[in-house]
């Protein structure tokens, strides 16, 4: 009866053990939440710039975005200086725009936009565009 009870028990305990829950998940790309900037190409000159993660930093929400720019080399393509912003993303843009999703900071600059969730690149429409590159 012991060899049963220690049987079963061991039988058991194996049953638990290869039983495994798989609880990670796929996760939703978003906008949302803060961004990195951590490379900015493009330009009349074909420029490339690269900056540490922290430097400067864009927070989405659902309206604006909130820029804290750190950068103090004015010589360099970054961006928006520090300040909150309004943008319109269009998930379902004109065919013409070549994009998938877009999104504007006013009605007369529309970028092509393309996210995960680690990375983001908006990419400014028309010659001498300028190209950005995000990270989480």
């Amino acid at each position: 009866m012991k060899i049963l009870k220690i049987t079963f028990l061991l039988v058991f305990a194996l049953i638990i053990n290869s039983c495994s829950i798989d609880n990670k998940q796929e996760a939703t790309p978003s906008l949302y939440g803060t961004w990195n900037l951590v490379q900015v190409s493009g330009g009349s000159e074909e420029s490339t710039y690269t900056f540490g993660r922290g430097l400067i930093v864009w927070g989405f929400d659902l309206e604006t975005i909130i820029v804290n720019n750190n950068n103090t080399n004015d010589d360099l393509l970054d961006g928006f200086s520090s300040g909150t912003y309004n943008y319109v993303l269009d998930k379902e843009p004109a065919e013409e725009t070549n994009c998938f999703e877009t999104i504007s900071f006013s009605e007369t600059n529309v970028n092509c936009i393309d996210y995960d969730t680690k990375t983001m690149i908006i990419s400014s429409k028309g010659q001498n565009g300028l190209t950005y590159f995000f990270s989480r």
